[in-house]
């Protein structure tokens, strides 16, 4: 099994090395960063008096973090749809993704992990060193998301740039999980959390955005070895 799967992690570097990055990667982050940026600034000075209630769970920022779980989920969906013309396991890795993402941000509008810190604070079950229940369920959703990568990194490194984004948006989500379950809570400390939330978002649709238009691209190369080591 591991001889396999090491085996798998070099095909997909050589099918990556094949592979030129999307042109379009660059501008579009760029354009994510500077409206990212953008919003968060906009709702802080155009709004003064009710800046601090737009990054709460509630407000406008997680709606817009919603927004971009669902992109995301949608071009994992894509990318899934361009995969399954090729006869290999780890394309399964798309699906899970865009389910994955699709659940997110439901997560985000209804709050789930919030009714789940809640029930378990109602339960009196002590929450150990992290602020709440909220932080660890989100924790655990990271949690979850290393052993998938790992479990399907040679699907991930097989397309130019899509591991890169990934390991961005999992820094900001790793720290706005951070600020979250160990810092007082304060308006600053919202903010700076909530705005983490959404470069980790943004990156994480980028990603799915590389992963999209890498897929294709790789059907042009029909001589191209496959992570499970299949012939295409």
């Amino acid at each position: 099994m591991i001889r396999r799967y090491m085996e798998a992690l070099a095909e997909a570097r050589a099918t990556c090395g094949r592979l030129q990055a999307p042109k379009i990667l660059v501008p579009t982050g760029v354009c994510v960063v500077a409206l990212t940026i953008a919003i968060a600034l906009g709702v802080v000075f155009g709004s003064p008096t009710h800046a601090s209630s737009q990054f709460q769970e509630d407000g406008g920022i997680t709606k817009f973090s919603a927004l971009l779980m669902a992109v995301a989920s949608l071009l994992a969906l894509a990318t899934f749809v361009f995969s399954r013309s090729r006869p290999r396991r780890s394309a399964w890795f798309w699906i899970l993704a865009a389910l994955a993402f699709a659940y997110f941000a439901f997560d985000e509008v209804v709050q789930v992990h919030e009714r789940i810190g809640g029930f378990m604070r109602n339960e009196n079950a002590s929450s150990g060193i992290f602020r709440n229940w909220n932080d660890i369920v989100v924790i655990l959703y990271g949690v979850g998301a290393i052993f998938v990568c790992g479990a399907f990194l040679p699907e991930i490194l097989r397309l130019p740039r899509f591991g890169l984004m990934i390991a961005v948006a999992g820094f900001f989500y790793v720290a706005h999980t951070a600020i979250d379950s160990v810092f007082t809570r304060s308006d600053l400390s919202v903010m700076v959390e909530e705005s983490s939330k959404l470069f980790s978002t943004g990156f994480f649709a980028i990603a799915f955005l590389t992963s999209a238009i890498g897929i294709r691209r790789l059907h042009e190369l029909p001589s191209a070895p496959t992570p499970d080591g299949e012939s295409p």
